[in-house]
């Protein structure tokens, strides 16, 4: 999976993609190759991931590694939130 460049990327040192619009989606092999891997496999694959980016996260001073991290706790809630909505949508169908 490639990913594009954040406007702010430089900024925060990140060598991944925040814009979520933009980015490339995974293809149908990926998908699938990614569905047959065992839990462990899953795992240490992101294991293996938060390492590589570890570096890049925790680079920057203290507010730029404090926005990186509200950033990506501001996507998390928003697809949680999507999710719960999906969810109570589901639910509503069934009743």
């Amino acid at each position: 999976m490639q990913y594009r460049a954040h406007p702010e990327a430089e900024t925060w040192g990140l060598a991944y993609n925040h814009d979520r619009e933009n980015a490339d989606m995974l293809s149908q092999e990926q998908l699938e190759e990614y569905r047959r891997m065992t839990p462990g496999e899953r795992i240490a694959l992101s294991l293996k991931m938060t390492a590589e980016q570890w570096p890049a996260m925790m680079s920057g001073t203290k507010e730029q590694i404090d926005r990186r991290f509200e950033l990506l706790n501001r996507e998390n809630d928003l697809g949680n939130a999507n999710i719960l909505a999906a969810f109570a949508r589901l639910k509503e169908q069934e009743e």
